[in-house]
């Protein structure tokens, strides 16, 4: 009990300090212009901004391309973790807070109210990077959230104004370094800034019904100042080696199939374009949750949605590009279009598994994470052999089967009511690990799938 209390003073202290001692901190505003490889303007559909100092990454919108820094003085010990603020904040009983470490060591994390009662905690040993928790609280009131690591300590007050039952913290997942997690895609960052840090900068922009990238610019940033994004005719849209970014500022790659061109990975994201937060797991009517995986990562299985979060409550019938939960510029893929591909590789020999244009599961899975299979054209046969084409299906799992041994991913194709009449079913592409083939089928909206996003054409 002394320990603890030892450690809530401590917590205490810090806090105090930061709200009463410290002076009013100077700010560095950055703004953003594009330009194309003539010097005209170029308009900018979004910026990234990564500071390679500290880790962390924002993206900013065309609403609000200013981007504003407190500077913090000061810098932090080697040791010291980055604690990023809790976002939401207030929130309604469950958020999201990252933790950034520059070496691995024992990291002890404790919750506690403004009494001193420890409501939660949680002790790991991490690696170097980023890394992100979810947060649950069952009482409305202002909780101190502490991160320590050996001797160095972080802390953050936050908001809670809902109930979720339980009291925990629970850990999500890592990110690379230099990717970061949290993006507010607003015009300032409460993130760590020292004046001197080291800032990169990439713009996005719809060039001729394309979207394209610019290049990067990367600088040490000493005052206020206007940032120009160059665009070149190199920074056209070319499937298989452009990245695609969603809300969150995930990276996605490519692959061309045939006249399309889909996305290699399966959506992660947490927000709609439009930045439009996808409530945490079993809230209703948007929902995701990890991929059903042992030891799960979703940066690489992604998320899996219900059909509201799927398809952003796009209307039930079958409609033309369905943006859904992908980024701008891609949407949920119906029926036809998983057809088009599906028959693009069953239309090339060297996709064929024993000559058999049917079989052509191996082609299109992953070379990892697959159930052993025994029979010869299975996808979780040898995996070595896989993924010829490249579009890398993983087992993503569902709610139900997991641990390697199936995918199954969302169309944008309304498939009626179940036979009770109380829900709405999409048809979708399911993929086990014994199969040769993936297999038409058809999922109530409550269910929690897959979805892997079609560039618009």
């Amino acid at each position: 009990m002394e320990k603890m209390n030892t450690l809530f003073r401590k917590v205490m202290a810090i806090v105090f300090l930061s709200m009463t001692v410290m002076p009013v901190l100077a700010q560095t505003t950055l703004t953003f212009t594009g330009k194309d490889a003539n010097g005209q303007p170029v308009q900018l559909d979004s910026v990234r901004v990564s500071n390679l100092s500290r880790g962390w990454t924002e993206v900013l919108y065309a609403s609000d391309l200013t981007l504003t820094m407190t500077n913090s003085g000061v810098e932090q010990h080697d040791l010291q973790p980055v604690l990023s603020q809790n976002v939401p904040n207030p929130f309604n009983g469950i958020t999201d807070f990252s933790v950034q470490l520059k070496k691995s060591g024992m990291v002890n994390i404790a919750i506690f109210t403004l009494k001193g009662e420890k409501v939660a905690h949680l002790s790991q040993n991490l690696g170097a990077g980023c890394h992100t928790y979810r947060i649950q609280l069952s009482k409305p009131q202002t909780y101190l959230l502490n991160v320590q690591i050996g001797k160095e300590s972080s802390s953050i007050k936050m908001v809670n104004t809902g109930n979720a039952g339980v009291d925990r913290i629970h850990y999500v997942g890592n990110r690379d370094w230099e990717t970061g997690l949290l993006k507010s895609g607003r015009g300032s960052t409460d993130e760590l800034f020292v004046l001197g840090d080291t800032l990169s900068f990439i713009g996005f922009s719809t060039i001729a019904g394309a979207v394209c990238t610019s290049m990067t610019v990367t600088k040490q940033i000493l005052s206020s100042q206007t940032i120009e994004l160059q665009f070149t005719e190199a920074d056209v849209f070319v499937c298989g080696t452009s990245l695609v970014f969603d809300y969150d500022g995930n990276v996605y790659n490519t692959v061309q199939m045939g006249t399309q061109c889909w996305m290699r990975e399966n959506m992660k994201t947490t927000h709609f374009a439009d930045g439009t937060e996808i409530p945490a797991p079993y809230a209703w009517p948007y929902e995701y949750t990890p991929a059903r995986f042992e030891n799960m990562d979703p940066d690489i299985f992604g998320y899996l949605y219900n059909m509201a979060a799927a398809k952003h409550f796009a209307d039930k019938e079958d409609s033309v590009m369905v943006q859904g939960v992908c980024p701008n510029g891609w949407h949920l893929p119906n029926e036809s279009e998983w057809d088009m591909m599906l028959n693009y590789v069953s239309s090339n020999s060297q996709y064929h598994c024993n000559g058999n244009a049917a079989n052509t599961a191996k082609a299109l899975g992953a070379t990892q994470y697959w159930m052993s299979a025994s029979e010869q054209c299975a996808v979780g046969h040898d995996l070595a052999t896989n993924n010829l084409t490249g579009f890398t299906i993983l087992p993503s799992g569902e709610i139900e089967l997991h641990n390697g041994q199936c995918t199954n991913f969302w169309t944008a194709s309304y498939a009626g009511l179940t036979p009770n009449g109380a829900y709405y079913k999409a048809h979708t592409l399911e993929l086990m690990y014994f199969q040769s083939s993936l297999e038409h089928g058809t999922e109530s909206h409550n269910d929690m799938l897959s979805v892997r996003c079609l560039r618009n054409y």
